[in-house]
């Protein structure tokens, strides 16, 4: 197969969507074989433990997020990168998320990756990357061999977006670490943090689509005593402050426990635990968080839009993510049906095992492999 160049220098030393998709890829698809004799670029020196002899540190991109990590990511392949495809004789880039080389070098094909479209259904809250999508992700989709989407739901918003009709577009569903996300734990475990059950788990960061705020609403209005909100992710400097002063008003402040970043045995840990996950964002270009719940045996409340249908099928409790009083009604349904909890916790299993990291790295695999044919015929 044609060598292959591998952008993931978007994993960090804390990884979350973007960094776990790529760290959990890329190792999956070196096991199997698919990048034999590649180049893998990466600014985190552990996560490809024990094939160090194929991969390139880039040391600025672990120290720098952000504006400024993708400002620099954007100059680095267009030029360092660029002249080490050339150099290193790969025939094919492939790039774990929306970003590549605006104009590949002669005879290289391109594969980029487009999780979600975010930046530009809410440009307000990224005014930063618009310009962004907006100037440089069409050049790259038109530049790309093929483009892979990690649902149904995002490859249509992309396309309805672009308004490109002849992208060649591979829906390739994400998957979960099985030796991490299980209802059994490898031994035992203690919560962190201090956390004790029962609780409600939120998992994600602080941008008001995620719909925290109607979280607090639906969960003050519950009035469940003895049960608390456990808040598990990056406490954003743009919206935390906000955050705790909802928290404030609304009298919360001793049910609800902000635990900041955690790792991911301290996650699923917490998904075993919990009394559910609600997850009731506005948009998601997959979901990561619920499948891990359900690998965990966690029940989960979902919200009934974007990608989330497709990736929970029939195994969660939807609602309304736009009504505090439908969340609310389902946290409430919940907390207080042991039955429900158990179909949830059965049907959460059942439908995690439908979606794995091998998997997706076979079909991203065989996605190489067919660019790499055709740019060896070209």
């Amino acid at each position: 197969m044609t060598r292959i160049a591998v952008n993931a220098t978007t994993l960090g030393k804390h990884p979350t969507g973007l960094g776990v998709y790529t760290r959990e890829v890329v190792k999956r698809l070196v096991a199997e074989g698919w990048l034999d004799g590649s180049s893998i670029y990466t600014g985190d020196p552990q996560a490809f433990r024990g094939i160090r002899d194929s991969v390139t540190i880039i040391p600025w991109s672990s120290r720098h997020g952000g504006t400024q990590g993708h400002l620099a990511r954007l100059c680095w392949l267009q030029t360092a990168f660029r002249r080490a495809v050339i150099q290193s004789g790969c025939g094919l880039i492939y790039s774990t998320v929306p970003e590549g080389t605006v104009c590949p070098p002669k005879g290289v094909a391109q594969i980029i990756t487009v999780h979600d479209i975010i930046p530009v259904r809410f440009p307000a809250l990224h005014q930063n990357l618009v310009w962004y999508y907006r100037m440089v992700v069409p050049r790259l989709l038109r530049s790309s061999a093929a483009v892979i989407c990690n649902s149904t739901y995002t490859r249509d918003d992309l396309l309805k977006w672009s308004g490109l009709s002849r992208l060649d577009i591979y829906v390739v569903p994400e998957g979960f670490d099985t030796d991490t996300y299980s209802e059994i734990s490898a031994g035992s475990e203690t919560l962190p943090h201090g956390v004790e059950p029962p609780y409600f788990l939120w998992v994600g960061d602080m941008r008001p689509y995620k719909n925290l705020e109607r979280v607090l609403e639906a969960f003050a209005s519950m009035r469940a005593p003895g049960l608390s909100l456990v808040v598990a992710g990056k406490a954003d400097a743009r919206y935390y402050p906000g955050i705790l002063e909802t928290t404030e008003r609304l009298g919360l402040a001793g049910s609800v426990h902000y635990l900041g970043y955690v790792s991911d045995a301290e996650l699923a840990c917490l998904y075993r635990h919990a009394t559910s996950l609600i997850f009731a964002s506005l948009y998601e270009g997959f979901g990561l968080p619920p499948l891990e719940a359900m690998a965990s045996g966690c029940p989960v409340i979902a919200s009934r839009t974007t990608s989330l249908p497709e990736v929970c099928g029939d195994a969660v409790l939807y609602v309304d993510p736009l009504s505090i009083q439908s969340i609310a009604g389902g946290m409430k349904e919940v907390a207080s049906s042991s039955a429900l909890q158990e179909r949830l916790h059965v049907a959460g299993l059942q439908r995690a095992h439908l979606f794995s990291w091998e998997r997706a790295a076979r079909q991203i695999g065989e996605v190489l492999a067919t660019a790499s044919s055709a740019a060896s015929q070209a």
